[in-house]
């Protein structure tokens, strides 16, 4: 909340410009991923790790969780799903270039 101060009124901002703004941030991620899905052709696109691609794993998350959760699983995925990741094919393990480790349930079978 916060107030702004005009020539002779007072316009005070409430939670529901906040909550316009949020929904509106969601629609404009949803709509760059989409035009990410129309535009470059997965045959071009870096081959994902995980079995639910990264653009599919943040486009559901918006769609639950909002802007602020997308922004979060896309900040996840590009930090865990890029390259300098180890493979551990006897354990069935890949170790992503963030560090941290995922098992075969996660990680796509052709990877291994």
């Amino acid at each position: 909340m916060f107030w702004l101060r005009g020539r002779t009124r007072l316009f005070y901002s409430t939670s529901n410009g906040s909550i316009l703004s949020e929904f509106l941030m969601r629609i404009i991620l949803l709509i760059l991923i989409k035009l990410y899905w129309f535009v470059i052709p997965k045959t071009s696109r870096r081959r994902c790790l995980f079995k639910k691609s990264c653009s599919h794993y943040v486009y559901e998350i918006t769609i639950e969780k909002g802007f602020l959760g997308g922004l979060k699983a896309l900040r996840f995925r590009y930090n865990h799903c890029r390259p300098g990741y180890y493979i551990l094919k006897e354990e069935r393990v890949i170790i992503s270039a963030g560090g941290k480790s995922f098992d075969s349930q996660t990680i796509k079978p052709e990877i291994f």
